[in-house]
């Protein structure tokens, strides 16, 4: 049984080769603030260093809209391999952090957004909603949502994970009078019902936690990602 899975996956990935990444980060400080945050921050230059190498490596970075389009035709990608980035939760230093350096590279990225945080409206933690309706004017920047309260979509009934996820996209896009097309799964976790939810509510695609690269013919709420650490070094360079 193990020889032939390990044959099926050499024909998998013959047939479906790699066409991109997409990063997945959280929190995002200096050097001085990453024993405060944890694991799960990433320092400033952690991600110039990242762009600098993957850019001399030839990747392109795109936004989430073009990922969509990338998935749906496929062929295109195989030309130009590409980056997207993700940061999920909302958190207020991924405006004051990170921003800055997407902006002084021109380099798209995508905020999944759990409302909950918002509404309880710790600036110190979370972005406010005006800093979201801010930063969805960037041409940057993409709002996605990630449930109201950073849900385990899993343990939840059909009827409960639908409230979850619908009502963070609305909230969301009444807060930036923008679609939300993009969605991010809290804790990579999701089920049959979670997937039939994507399609009935509309959602462009959907990203897991983890997964590896991108490869053609990837289902569009199946999208994997690399959680990117500080310390890790990845395939590619």
């Amino acid at each position: 049984m193990n020889l032939l899975k390990k044959i099926g996956n050499r024909v998998y990935k013959s047939t479906h080769p790699e066409i991109g990444e997409v990063w997945q980060f959280h929190h995002v400080c200096s050097q001085d603030e990453l024993v405060r945050l944890g694991n799960w921050a990433v320092s400033t230059q952690r991600i110039i260093n990242l762009i600098s190498d993957y850019k001399r490596e030839r990747f392109s970075f795109i936004s989430m809209d073009e990922l969509s389009k990338r998935i749906k035709w496929n062929a295109k990608g195989l030309r130009e391999k590409f980056v997207a980035i993700t940061l999920d939760d909302g958190f207020v230093d991924n405006l004051d952090c990170a921003f800055p350096v997407f902006e002084e590279n021109a380099i798209p990225f995508c905020i999944y957004v759990c409302p909950g945080g918002v509404i309880e409206g710790d600036g110190n933690v979370y972005l406010s909603r005006g800093q979201l309706k801010d930063l969805s004017c960037s041409d940057l920047c993409t709002i996605g949502a990630h449930t109201m309260s950073h849900a385990h979509l899993i343990h939840l009934p059909f009827e409960k994970q639908r409230e979850e996820i619908l009502n963070s996209k609305l909230w969301l896009e009444d807060a930036i009078g923008k679609p939300v097309k993009h969605f991010a799964y809290p804790y990579g976790e999701y089920n049959s019902d979670t997937l039939k939810i994507m399609g009935d509510l509309g959602f462009d695609d959907a990203v897991a936690g983890w997964g590896g690269s991108v490869r053609k013919g990837c289902d569009r709420y199946r999208v994997p990602r690399y959680v990117i650490w500080e310390n890790v070094k990845y395939k590619h360079l």
